[in-house]
């Protein structure tokens, strides 16, 4: 019981340190609630904007094209790889 009532005695004896320290944790508990909010809506707005975007384009490649041209090299001798090798 000494021990409550030291402490008691200790609180109402300093009450303006008392109260600046009851501000000061309540701004940094305020401030880091707010920025897990933040971090988690932000967390959110990502996957939901990840679950809705969609592919509008395709790259493809045509096959037929491009052996038709790598034919076309071989039998002129290589001259059309090499022009690509210069520039």
């Amino acid at each position: 019981m000494f021990v409550v009532k030291n402490a008691w005695k200790s609180v109402t004896r300093n009450k303006g340190r008392n109260m600046l320290i009851i501000v000061i944790v309540t701004i940094i508990a305020a401030a880091a609630t707010i920025g897990l909010s933040i971090r988690q809506a932000a967390a959110t707005a990502r996957s939901s904007g990840l679950d809705n975007t969609t592919v509008t384009a395709q790259i493809s490649l045509d096959r037929g094209k491009t052996h038709f041209r790598i034919a076309r090299a071989v039998q002129v001798g290589f001259r059309f790889v090499r022009c690509f090798r210069q520039t």
